[in-house]
């Protein structure tokens, strides 16, 4: 299990840097995914207060609490205390779960999402016929990189500024070896879809 409190304050590291108020404080560009363009963090948010989200399984729940303690004196954000569950990016209803986070960030957006995801990732790619692709395959990573991508575009349609924690280091070097290689697949693609990849 991943040691929440240590990626929390490289997260406060990062959002001290980003959030310290400066005058003429300008818009980063970030990277478009199918011609979506616009700002990676506004530099106006609402009530000059930037609303942060987890979102993810037990990782999203543990950085929540991290994140909670760490910027506790940070009055520029309001982080929500409950982390919004998303389980498994190969849930069978995977596109269900996204059409529904879509919807959720139509009603209410927040300026800044933080996803930590992957317990159950690490698992074959069960396709519609029955057929198992291995962890790890060409086409699993392919798959992998499309769900993600899926993901992340939900959130940045909305102008929502995505960071996306990776997967720490493991004890079992099989287990460390295919987390290391999802975090591959999450650097390429957070970097592409205008995303920011967290590596623990």
């Amino acid at each position: 299990m991943p040691q929440p409190f240590q990626i929390a304050r490289a997260l406060a590291a990062l959002a001290a840097a980003m959030f310290s108020a400066a005058p003429g404080l300008v818009p980063v560009r970030a990277q478009t995914l199918d011609g979506i363009a616009g700002s990676f963090v506004t530099p106006f948010p609402d009530k000059d207060t930037y609303r942060v989200q987890t979102y993810g399984d037990g990782v999203a729940e543990g950085l929540a609490a991290g994140l909670a303690e760490a910027l506790a004196d940070e009055q520029r954000i309001q982080l929500q205390r409950r982390h919004r569950a998303i389980g498994s990016l190969w849930r069978a209803d995977f596109e269900e779960e996204a059409k529904a986070l879509e919807t959720e960030l139509g009603r209410d957006a927040p300026h800044i999402a933080v996803i930590g995801m992957g317990l159950g990732d690490r698992q074959p790619w069960r396709q519609p016929n029955g057929r198992r692709i291995a962890v790890g395959a060409p086409e699993w990573r392919t798959e992998y990189a499309r769900r993600v991508d899926r993901v992340v575009r939900a959130f940045r349609t909305k102008s929502v500024a995505v960071y996306w924690v990776g997967h720490p280091i493991q004890r079992r070097s099989d287990v460390s070896d295919e987390a290391q290689m999802m975090n591959d697949i999450l650097r390429d693609r957070s970097s592409a879809s205008g995303a920011r990849f967290i590596d623990v």
